[in-house]
């Protein structure tokens, strides 16, 4: 998206991926505008090792989510904006966690819980220690527990393995 008036740090676009099955960016399809063949964007997709590959506009559908979401960025960057215009860059994170903890009608589910099969917890939830918090840091506990009787277990397994092998 872009060009936006130029931010901090020499800053003028805005690269959206949209993947909401493999969470893996591994290839970048775009279309066959000049500002995609740039020479610095190509060198941050190798030093990604993301696959970029340039076609025309087949597929709507798929266009239309890409679209919709930039439109969804673009609109919160521009709400949260006023006058300060060169500020966007800052207002970035922001607009980002608001996208990805709203459901969206396709599939019923947030971004956040398809990308980390949970749901995010705010911070207001966090500071105000709500039920559900209460009962992740309850669940979290048990787990570290576990784990820490576990790590035990196999430290006890390895020193008899060595005590048998120096035998």
């Amino acid at each position: 998206m872009g060009p936006f008036p130029e931010a901090p740090g020499r800053v003028k676009f805005l690269v959206v991926t949209i993947d909401y099955f493999t969470k893996l960016s591994l290839m970048m399809v775009s279309e066959n505008g000049t500002r995609f063949a740039n020479k610095n964007l190509q060198e941050w997709l190798v030093e990604l090792q993301i696959k970029h590959v340039f076609t025309s506009v087949t597929h709507p559908k798929g266009n239309n989510q890409v679209e919709r979401a930039n439109r969804t960025i673009l609109e919160g960057i521009k709400s949260r904006l006023g006058r300060k215009r060169v500020r966007w860059v800052d207002e970035l994170p922001h607009v980002l966690w608001a996208y990805k903890i709203i459901k969206r009608r396709s599939h019923d589910e947030t971004s956040f819980i398809l990308t980390y099969g949970t749901e995010a917890m705010t911070p207001v939830e966090i500071k105000l220690s709500s039920m559900r918090v209460l009962l992740v840091e309850e669940d979290n506990d048990t787990e570290l527990h576990l784990n820490l009787d576990l790590l035990e277990e196999r430290r006890e397994l390895a020193a008899i393995k060595e005590e048998k092998y120096n035998r």
